[in-house]
């Protein structure tokens, strides 16, 4: 994802360093080296703490960041881009033979302490490349007058258009009493943002009741982003009685991003030539140039022919269902003069198509009748590994025709159309010739067409935990979909109809091969009304028309154990009745066992339970006892089993008696 500089601009490096400090770090390849000298610093709460970092000279040039190891993924820190962040500046130190990237974090809280990577990103040949320093691990010993501070956890966050943003922020309850308000920049142009008082913010809610009493928590979160949301944001503690601001945060940088492309033409004709997404486009390379304060998108087009002449449009889009286009350049025409060579060359005429999942594609290629003779092929990928797709001789391809009769005399139309398209058909595909003379190494190939897939989702699977869990108890509940493209989906959970606040809600998306899954958890604390009740994850896609919906019922997870009591009611001077009262429970479970000295001596096989209105269930027992000329004493026991772990009983001691099993 490339972020759109509508606001402080930044690369996009946040979503890319996952695997880097996964499986990467300390990336030693030739003229590429990130020095970390400390491998450790340890700054009192409210100091400032220096990370140095430095990169040789001689080194390739590429994009500098800081990241914070944090969960899920890594916080973006500090870039060498002319961006402001929040208490980050950076240091500079001379040396002749190092480029310095040291930078200095002010006003320092324990919230700081973790381990921070100094990071480069060039791009390569093959894609993006990273070189990261070993990593400092920042430790912080905090303060007395520590607590007493209003503490923003994050620097910085990245999000993208239409998702969802959560700003903490603690205020201590050990300070003046008095309201709390977020704003959008400082000074006396800053726009309240959130004052946790009334309701004209319909795109920001608290996280938490911040009218409990004790509550330190006044974290927001802001719904369906959009590009104007980027700046930077703090929480403001005031003074019962005063205008002016008693406290603030340190405040936190939020970037906001979307999809920057490149088309050709408009309308229906456009066709996609290239994105900032990571995906091969052949011929199509990013031409990066060193702007102050901008972010370079110039896209380079080699070997251009006669087709290639149109107009072009740079192009940015914003996520959400259905895409939207936010913003394009006025479009630039390119004119192509003809060369008396290029009727002697391979022609694709698509750099890229863009096709539903199932549907047909047509990949077109021109093989001019003046090459030597011999076979044409096509082939998926390039290199040793690339994967032959038709030969134009013998029917093993089954999804894949020619759409010309190429033995005729004369044909130069090599073009195929695949059908019944699926995602791993993904890729780029290759027009190749060979000769007689040598039918091992390609004579001539044609530029390449990527094909990108597009498909709608799968319904979404809701699942609880595996066990049932008792109230007040915090149980997890996840959500997933697979196979789609784009990869821009949005999951939410609803609760009986509701977004809730209150749900701590993490997306994680997976790829494994051409198959993109989304996983989406959430954390909840069960609550007596919960047996009425049902979550449910919604999911949006560009690709579908409204949203798709997966839900599990509360009653699945929760447990209430029981309250049993027995009773003894005597019928006759040798008959007691004796009752076991179970009460307000969940779920119900039939027999009840009746265990005399620990042993099962009688079960009620038939109990007709009272169903309560907040869900729970009571049922009750009978035994009847009769008394012999002896005094021996025995325990009775009433036991009810739940879920296979839970058992609640009740007992009574009774004088010379045996059941009356009659």
């Amino acid at each position: 994802m490339i972020p759109v500089p509508a606001s402080p601009p930044h690369p996009p490096l946040s979503s890319l360093l996952l695997p880097l400090l996964l499986g990467l770090t300390g990336t030693s390849h030739e003229r590429f080296k990130v020095n970390q000298p400390e491998t450790s610093v340890s700054v009192i709460a409210g100091d400032e703490v220096i990370l140095s970092c430095s990169i040789p000279h001689q080194s390739q040039k590429g994009i500098v960041s800081w990241f914070k190891d944090a969960k899920p993924e890594p916080q973006l820190i500090y870039s060498f881009n002319g961006s402001q962040f929040p208490r980050v500046t950076q240091v500079k130190k001379n040396n002749a033979h190092l480029i310095d990237y040291s930078i200095r974090i002010s006003n320092v809280s324990p919230m700081d302490a973790g381990t921070y990577y100094c990071v480069q990103v060039r791009k390569g040949n093959h894609g993006m490349k990273f070189g990261s320093g070993p990593g400092t691990y920042v430790s912080v010993e905090g303060r007395k007058e520590e607590v007493s501070q209003v503490q923003q956890n994050e620097i910085s966050q990245t999000v993208s258009t239409g998702e969802t943003i959560t700003l903490s922020c603690t205020v201590p309850d050990t300070g003046h009493s008095g309201p709390v308000a977020w704003f959008k920049g400082s000074g006396p142009n800053r726009k309240l943002i959130f004052n946790f008082k009334d309701d004209r913010f319909p795109r920001v809610k608290a996280t938490a009741d911040t009218s409990k009493p004790g509550n330190t928590d006044f974290s927001i979160r802001i719904s369906d982003v959009l590009l104007s949301d980027a700046g930077t944001y703090y929480c403001v503690k005031f003074k019962n009685g005063k205008p002016n601001e008693y406290q603030s945060g340190q405040g936190s940088q939020v970037f906001v991003t979307g999809t920057v492309s490149w088309f050709k033409e408009e309308g229906p004709k456009r066709q996609l030539i290239y994105s900032f997404n990571g995906n091969h486009f052949p011929r199509v390379t990013q031409l990066q140039k060193t702007v102050p304060n901008q972010i370079d998108y110039s896209i380079r087009i080699s070997d251009m022919s006669p087709k290639d002449a149109g107009t072009y449009f740079c192009v940015v889009v914003q996520r959400g269902n259905p895409a939207m286009e936010l913003m394009s350049g006025p479009g630039t025409h390119v004119s192509v003069k003809g060369a008396r060579e290029q009727t002697s060359n391979i022609q694709q005429n698509e750099i890229s198509r863009t096709v539903e999942m199932g549907k047909k594609i047509t990949l077109s290629c021109t093989v001019p009748d003046t090459l030597p003779s011999g076979p044409v092929a096509w082939f998926k990928g390039s290199g040793p590994n690339r994967k032959l797709i038709f030969n134009f001789k013998d029917h093993r391809f089954p999804r894949v025709k020619a759409t010309a009769d190429t033995s005729k005399p004369g044909n130069t139309d090599f073009s195929i159309r695949i059908s019944d398209a699926s995602l791993a058909d993904a890729g780029v595909y290759y027009c190749v010739k060979f000769v007689k003379e040598n039918l091992n190494k390609d004579y001539q190939s044609g530029q390449g067409t990527q094909v990108s897939i597009v498909a709608p989702p799968s319904l979404p699977m809701v699942l609880g935990p595996l066990e049932r869990a008792l109230i007040k108890q915090a149980v997890n509940f996840s959500c997933m979909s697979c196979s789609f493209l784009p990869q821009n989906i949005t999951l939410r959970w609803i609760k009986n109809g509701k977004e809730p606040s209150t749900l701590r809600t993490q997306v994680i998306k997976l790829k494994y091969g051409s198959d993109d899954k989304a996983l989406s958890t959430t954390e909840m604390v069960l609550d007596p009304k919960d047996f009425n009740s049902h979550i449910a994850c919604n999911m949006d896609h560009p690709r579908l028309p409204h949203s798709l919906h997966g839900k599990t019922e509360m009653t699945d997870t929760v447990l209430a154990p029981p309250t049993v009591f027995i009773f003894q009611h005597p019928i006759s001077n040798d008959k007691i009745n004796v009752t076991c009262n179970v009460r307000k429970f969940y779920p119900q479970n039939a027999p009840l066992p009746w265990l005399k000295n620990g042993n099962t001596s009688h079960i009620d096989e038939v109990l007709i339970p009272t169903r309560h209105r907040d869900g729970l269930v009571s049922v009750q027992g009978f035994i009847l006892v009769t008394n012999a000329n002896h005094t021996e004493e025995i325990l009775l026991t009433c036991q009810v089993d739940q879920d296979e772990r839970y058992k609640s009983t009740a007992k009574a001691f009774l004088l010379s008696p045996h059941l009356d099993k009659s």
